[in-house]
């Protein structure tokens, strides 16, 4: 896990301190060692939401983040979308909004049917 916390960090030109960081908040540790083909659907998501949101960005794209999270997870996750809104653009796609979330603007898709 490691390995994909320090390319992560390479790719966003960022020192690999933030992402190991990071992870250690959404409790990782444990699975550093670890492959990560070996890791639950849950410590896999909150692995990919570090990676890809390590580093700078004006616009960051997510796509069902909150599924197969915990609470905490989730609660942390909201905390740092709020704060990453307030200097970029956060695109979510998601099919419920967690509590906390602060969104400005929604955009409902109808539902399938010719």
């Amino acid at each position: 896990m490691v390995d994909h916390l320090t390319l992560a960090a390479r790719l966003a030109d960022c020192d690999r301190d933030e992402p190991i960081s990071r992870a250690k908040d959404y409790g990782l540790t444990e699975w550093f060692d670890y492959r990560t083909s070996t890791l639950s659907t849950g410590t896999a998501k909150r692995l990919w939401y570090v990676m890809c949101t390590t580093g700078k960005f004006d616009v960051v794209v997510l796509a069902e983040p909150f599924n197969g999270v915990d609470e905490e997870s989730t609660r942390m996750m909201v905390s740092d979308i709020n704060e990453w809104r307030k200097e970029s653009l956060v695109l979510l796609v998601a099919h419920a909004m967690p509590n906390g979330l602060t969104v400005d603007q929604t955009l409902s898709l109808p539902r399938g049917g010719g």
